[in-house]
């Protein structure tokens, strides 16, 4: 009996620093030219302010590497703040080991180890860069330019096109979602307009809290869309 209760209390033991581990989120990141002095912060996102506010600190553990983690609560979105030169943006869905290397002088260039879902966050702002970039941002600046000089019949064709490059748009990035099942893909709203997409966010905010209900970000954009059509109800 006396042997039972001891093996008893080492298995639960064991299996107490299993789950413990796995809910452990571990950051590694090697910075190239990186300043002499400054710290690496990791940020977390704040639904109350709507800010990301300061969460850990980085440890330097040696080979230009810096290192924090912390236990996983839930799916959320954080910045790593680097020496106050550069923001790289994580997404958090679980325990996970992650390692990013990144150069300094050219940060968009990184690379990222251990976390599909930072991965894919990247890819969605680097499509959304690339569908404006090709589509809106230059007609934008000639809009800018055409109302600078009063040339209103210019600014007339330029309205209409911009409007039907940023629906083109709109569409183009929605459909690129639509095939992408992530927790990251919340991070569009930053992309859009609750008024003018407000039933493909809708639909997004409802897939996504089925799979992550218990998320303080999920119910933060919710409540967003929410508020948003009680005030337009009052109209």
């Amino acid at each position: 009996m006396k042997l039972f209760k001891t093996f008893f209390a080492i298995f639960f033991f064991i299996t107490a620093l299993n789950i413990f581990a796995k809910e452990k989120v571990i950051i590694n990141i090697t910075i190239e030219h990186q300043p002499s002095q400054g710290m690496v912060k990791l940020k977390q996102f704040d639904e109350k302010s709507g800010i990301y506010r300061d969460f850990k600190n980085f440890v330097f553990v040696g080979n230009k590497t810096f290192r924090t983690e912390f236990n996983f609560d839930e799916p959320d979105f954080y910045q790593i703040d680097l020496f106050e030169k550069h923001l790289f943006k994580i997404a958090v869905t679980g325990a996970q080991n992650l390692s990013i290397k990144i150069d300094l002088y050219d940060p968009e260039k990184f690379e990222v180890f251990g976390s599909n879902e930072t991965q894919i966050l990247h890819e969605i702002e680097k499509k959304n860069k690339t569908l404006r970039d090709s589509l809106v941002n230059p007609l934008f600046l000639e809009l800018v330019k055409a109302k600078r000089e009063n040339n209103n019949e210019k600014v007339v064709s330029l309205t209409q096109l911009y409007r039907n490059n940023n629906e083109i748009y709109k569409d183009d990035l929605k459909s690129y979602l639509n095939e992408i099942n992530s927790f990251s893909k919340i991070y569009a709203f930053n992309f859009m307009d609750i008024a003018e997409d407000f039933e493909f966010l809708s639909e997004m905010v409802n897939e996504l809290k089925l799979k992550y209900p218990d998320s303080d970000l999920i119910k933060f954009y919710e409540e967003k869309l929410t508020n948003y059509k009680a005030q337009e109800n009052k109209k």
